[in-house]
């Protein structure tokens, strides 16, 4: 199962709050899975602790009542992954929520450029047919590396940003609202198909 993305290695400019729990609702847009696709630049890839951290805030907002009530079987389902995108007035961070198996197959590393997405019906259902099983693969999404740290030749044809899954629109990552002068990206391979930010 995928839920969000976050980045291997220490806190540093973060301090002991890496996700944003205490001021920017640990950088998630809800309660639930994110509906838009989200492209971005993996900052931090949580651990157990950012983990249990996310979810105990969640739960204190009455958020995600499907799941179990235990921070720690939380934490061996799912990895948040923390996001660099692109808000309405400049750069914003993003929390994408993984699923632990999913994670192990898929190597991600900090300064990857990525796609986050929700699951969609051409993605796999939960190992387990189990209330509980469901209840976590529908909190997460899918996070695909569109090009490796570093590699600032394959980056140039994307924009950091989130768009609507079926038009690719610029969205508003809070709102969810279409930008009027938003890019719009091609919803397959998430290229910027024109890019109206004038």
């Amino acid at each position: 199962m995928t839920l969000v993305i976050s980045c291997a290695g220490a806190a540093t400019a973060w301090g002991d709050d890496p996700f944003g729990c205490k001021h920017s609702h640990c950088n998630l847009q809800g309660d639930g899975t994110y509906p838009n696709v989200v492209v971005g630049i993996i900052r931090r890839i949580g651990h157990d602790q950012d983990s249990q951290q996310v979810f105990r805030w969640a739960r204190h907002q009455e958020w995600w009542k499907p799941l179990p009530d235990d921070a720690s079987a939380f934490a061996s389902h799912v990895r948040p992954i923390l996001l660099q995108t692109q808000g309405p007035h400049g750069h914003t961070s993003f929390t994408g929520l993984m699923g632990e198996d999913e994670f192990d197959t898929a190597p991600l590393n900090e300064g990857d450029l990525v796609r986050y997405s929700p699951h969609d019906a051409q993605h796999p259902s939960p190992a387990e047919n189990t209330p509980a099983a469901w209840a976590y693969w529908r909190l997460v999404g899918c996070i695909q590396v569109l090009c490796r740290a570093g590699d600032k030749a394959c980056i140039k044809p994307y924009r950091l940003g989130s768009y609507q899954h079926d038009t690719g629109k610029e969205v508003n990552l809070a709102t969810g609202h279409v930008l009027t002068h938003g890019a719009v990206i091609n919803p397959v391979n998430y290229r910027v198909l024109s890019n109206n930010t004038n």
